[in-house]
């Protein structure tokens, strides 16, 4: 990480390449996005209410999360916060997580 972060050039490079490849999932997400309200159809027929919130909340939420850290990430960039510019494109992977555990928890 440090020798992402060492300059302001490598920081912005490596923003730029992690900037594209969000946008990449953010295409893909779009559609298990406004898909995500299928998985509400099957709640209160014996299966676990939790996890399908928590998958339903997960695949709908995608999408905004990774615009916020793209913006949040170019904001905390400009302000030479290069390590914390990186980091912030990690959120996603929480949504991702959670979407994990939503469909295990169902079943």
């Amino acid at each position: 990480m440090r020798s992402l972060t060492s300059s302001r050039k490598r920081a912005g490079i490596s923003l730029l390449v992690v900037t594209v490849i969000m946008l990449i999932l953010l295409a893909l997400s779009i559609f298990p996005a406004i898909m995500s309200g299928m998985i509400t159809d099957s709640m209160g027929t014996g299966g676990n209410d939790t996890g399908i919130w928590l998958a339903f909340g997960s695949a709908a939420s995608l999408p905004i999360v990774i615009l916020l850290s793209i913006g949040l990430s170019w904001v905390l960039f400009l302000f030479k916060w290069y390590r914390a510019a990186l980091l912030i494109n990690l959120l996603p992977i929480v949504n991702v997580i959670l979407l994990a555990v939503g469909f295990t928890i169902i079943g």
